[in-house]
């Protein structure tokens, strides 16, 4: 599949603009008062969904905080820093801080938190580095590390046991063979960006320390494993598509893989890029701006010895697909579905009853009015009768079986973007009325 330079583009920003949506604002959140205040003693504190921060000091007065963005948790969990008063076995010699436990460990986190050390002792050196412990004889840089003055930072997207080193030259080889030797879990994409992340935080190591080849190799040795992280997504053989592809972190995996590969100036035309950015431009078509129209219609007709009511009911799934986004193109609305029918009725000493389906196109596009309010313009063309039929059952069990012969119908509505909003409109050959209502499932 090919794309355009303008859709390109436009699925660019939009990714850009969903990524920092699911990263949060660039304001550090604030910090309630713990009850736990003593140095070097664990720091509990509950945090939610909208995120927060937590603090620690260790025995050496360090001072540790960890920063939760929106969105990181799914549901409210008690957070625990549990400092280190020794650091852990460790393959690094040079022990800059001696650690802390993140509790509960294992948790992942849906978007990459801060951990950053003010160290009390002054600023480390420049071949300091944050490291998650893995095994006693095996870490990993953390991903988008800084030092300024004396703190020193980078991100987790997984709790477990962290400390600080400078390893040596040679510490620093064998832990970087070691993670190249590592295969990444296809089923925990958090861990497989935080392995990425690793790798070229070594890279950027050893080429500030003189090393260039090596580190040149550790580049080239991350991007070979995002590669292979994004064909195994890609393949439903490697990694399963999930039942609901609108599952927010299958999403979420998706986002973050795309992000990671611009931020690695994968080529845009390549295949592997082309085939990403098919999917996630699928993904986002199902899953973003997603609306849904509520049917209910009543048609009363009473006639001397006839009278019959018929009322449908159901709802119709809809979407504004985001690859057309432009300056000049309104966004596009397309979905179909299927509503139900049912009627009932007298006919002199007969009673009716029935049951049908009709089958709904919708098509339309977004606009806005003079006031800037975004207003769907939707066609709703109804094949009436697409199955069912109307039974009559007459006294001395006379029954009789009618099909109903399908029709066709075409309404033209107008629905302001907004939840709940309703538009009804009388019925013009009968009694009754046609009412829709708009339910906004889902906007980014």
């Amino acid at each position: 599949m090919t794309t355009s330079n303008r859709s390109w583009a436009a699925l660019s920003l939009l990714s850009l603009a969903l990524m920092f949506s699911l990263q949060g604002g660039a304001c550090g959140p604030q910090i309630t008062p713990n009850g736990n205040s003593d140095t070097g003693s664990p720091v509990r504190k509950l945090i939610g969904t909208d995120g927060g921060a937590i603090e620690a000091t260790n025995a050496r007065g360090d001072l540790i905080r960890l920063e939760v963005p929106s969105g990181a948790l799914s549901q409210a969990v008690d957070i625990t820093i549990d400092p280190l008063d020794e650091p852990p076995a460790s393959p690094v010699g040079g022990n800059v801080f001696p650690g802390i436990e993140l509790q509960p460990a294992g948790l992942r986190l849906l978007k990459a938190a801060t951990l950053k050390l003010t160290l009390a002792q002054g600023a480390p050196d420049a071949r300091t580095l944050l490291l998650h412990l893995r095994q006693a004889d095996f870490v990993m840089p953390l991903s988008d590390q800084a030092i300024a003055g004396n703190v020193i930072s980078g991100k987790i997207r997984h709790f477990s046991t962290y400390l600080a080193g400078s390893p040596s030259d040679s510490e620093a080889s064998q832990q970087a063979d070691k993670a190249a030797g590592q295969s990444s879990d296809s089923s925990d994409w958090q861990a497989t960006l935080d392995h990425i992340g690793g790798m070229m935080e070594w890279g950027e190591w050893f080429v500030s320390h003189g090393m260039g080849d090596q580190g040149q190799a550790l580049f080239n040795q991350a991007e070979q494993a995002l590669r292979a992280a994004i064909e195994c997504f890609l393949d439903p053989n490697c990694h399963p598509v999930p039942i609901d592809i609108c599952n927010e972190d299958y999403i979420r995996e998706a986002l973050a893989y795309l992000a990671q590969a611009q931020l690695l100036g994968f080529d845009e035309q390549s295949d592997l890029m082309q085939n990403l950015n098919a999917t996630v431009t699928h993904l986002l078509n199902q899953c973003t701006n997603q609306f849904a129209i509520d049917y209910d219609y009543l048609q009363a007709v009473n006639q001397y010895a006839f009278s019959q009511d018929i009322h449908v009911t159901g709802q119709i799934l809809f979407s504004l697909p985001v690859y057309v986004v432009s300056d000049i193109e309104p966004l596009h609305a397309t979905g179909q579905g299927t509503v139900n029918g049912t009627i009932t009725g007298v006919a002199g000493d007969c009673t009716i009853t029935g049951s049908f389906t009709i089958d709904v196109v919708v098509e339309g596009q977004l606009e806005s009015d003079e006031m800037g309010q975004p207003w769907l313009n939707l066609q709703l063309t109804e094949s009436w009768y697409a199955s069912g039929q109307q039974t009559f059952v007459c006294p001395e069990d006379n029954n009789v079986s009618v099909p109903l012969p399908p029709s066709q119908s075409i309404q033209n509505i107008r629905l302001l973007m907004q939840d709940g909003y309703v538009l009804q409109q009388p019925h013009l050959q009968t009694q009754g009325y046609y009412r829709w209502t708009l339910r906004v499932l889902h906007v980014w």
